[in-house]
């Protein structure tokens, strides 16, 4: 793709920030058994490719069951899962995982099963950014680099992960579009008068009246 209008710093910045391919596997179970064995919250390590096993930390109705995040993976992991067809994914899971959990063997403990493979997905095809042109184990370097992924480009504004010092997290995809909105409506000159019980607001010849 050829992209015209941005100056340098906004080229590199776009061609240095990479969607990592990231998959999860969650379990609804009939039961939180993890919870007799001390669990409550936090993560455990599978081997054979699954990563991190997530444990929910809030209470659940007994009658509904629970959830566990059964595999959370990034790069590698994740595209050799994503490649899989869900059934597949879904039972190779349930197989390593169960043998941490012997529990999810069990017939009727795992009621339903849902996954969703980000590398696959067409809108953002990976699950989060990294920005391979630095070191990002030093924060400098990723101060650096979102301020200059979130970087205005005239009329043009960013948001997301990617351009919030929280990447890979909802939180900063939140933080980054509040910030967007707030650098839009400060870019544009807005007056507002009031007038009786009305709110004219007036912006770029675009008028909206907000009747009380």
């Amino acid at each position: 793709m050829e992209l015209e209008g941005f100056d340098e710093r906004k080229l590199a910045s776009i061609k240095d920030t990479i969607y990592c391919p990231a998959t999860k596997v969650a379990f609804h179970t009939q039961q939180a058994f993890w919870e007799e064995q001390g669990i409550k919250g936090g993560a455990s390590f599978s081997g054979e490719g699954v990563r991190q096993t997530y444990y929910p930390s809030v209470k659940f109705n007994p009658n509904n069951g629970s959830v566990m995040l059964a595999s959370y993976t990034i790069g590698d992991d994740a595209d050799r899962l994503g490649n899989m067809s869900e059934q597949e994914r879904h039972s190779f899971v349930k197989s390593t995982v169960g043998k941490v959990h012997p529990e999810l063997q069990t017939e009727g403990m795992v009621a339903s099963v849902a996954s969703i493979a980000w590398g696959n997905y067409k809108w953002s095809a990976g699950g989060c950014t990294v920005h391979w042109s630095d070191d990002m184990s030093d924060e400098s370097n990723h101060t650096i680099s979102y301020l200059e992924a979130a970087r205005p480009q005239n009329h043009l504004f960013f948001a997301g992960e990617h351009c919030s010092k929280y990447p890979a997290w909802l939180q900063g995809s939140i933080e980054s579009a509040l910030e967007a909105v707030y650098d839009i409506v400060s870019k544009e000159s807005v007056s507002t008068s009031f007038i009786g019980g009305n709110v004219k607001v007036k912006q770029n010849q675009l008028e909206t009246s907000f009747v009380g």
